[in-house]
């Protein structure tokens, strides 16, 4: 569920069966693609949506920053899209952390799992009970993201990051 068919240029390479044939007379070689193809399409009505949701602002910034928080911003965003064209939920949550640590902390003192999972909860919910388990929820993809980095474990709770990723 958390793989992204969108990548660099649209696209990212879909996965081939090769096949050789061997006969009397016969050598042949066939190639096809081995899933459903995907077209990413932005119609007018996409263009809208984006620019409702803010596209011309991130353009924007793109082209030209104007203050350490927007550079702060811009770097981050930047870390941030690469998680969408990862196919491995373990890198997806290694980016997205890290694009959220390059924003949201003050500096290199901070302890980054309490820090970083208030400020999310704070940036979401007025709800304090939602609150709560935005933080909780923080704070486990956090301790998963450093068992994947820190001790080479294998991530297994998916709807962990799922909801990490949806928050």
């Amino acid at each position: 569920p958390l793989v992204s068919h969108i990548a660099p240029r649209g696209m990212r390479p879909y996965r081939t069966k090769d096949h050789i044939v061997l006969g009397p007379k016969l050598f042949q070689f066939e190639q096809y693609v081995a899933e459903p193809s995907y077209q990413f399409e932005i119609t007018a009505e996409h263009r809208a949506e984006m620019s409702e949701m803010g596209l011309p602002i991130l353009s924007r910034l793109a082209q030209c920053t104007e203050c350490e928080y927007e550079e702060k911003l811009l770097d981050s965003l930047l870390i941030y899209g690469r998680a969408c064209y990862h196919l491995d939920p373990n890198d997806k949550l290694l980016q997205v952390i890290t694009a959220f640590e390059m924003f949201a902390l003050r500096d290199g003192n901070e302890p980054i799992r309490w820090a970083l999972a208030d400020r999310m909860a704070f940036c979401i919910s007025n709800d304090p009970s939602t609150r709560q388990g935005i933080v909780r929820n923080f704070r486990d993809a956090y301790s998963i993201r450093s068992g994947r980095t820190h001790h080479g474990r294998s991530i297994n709770e998916t709807e962990t990051i799922e909801q990490f990723l949806f928050n």
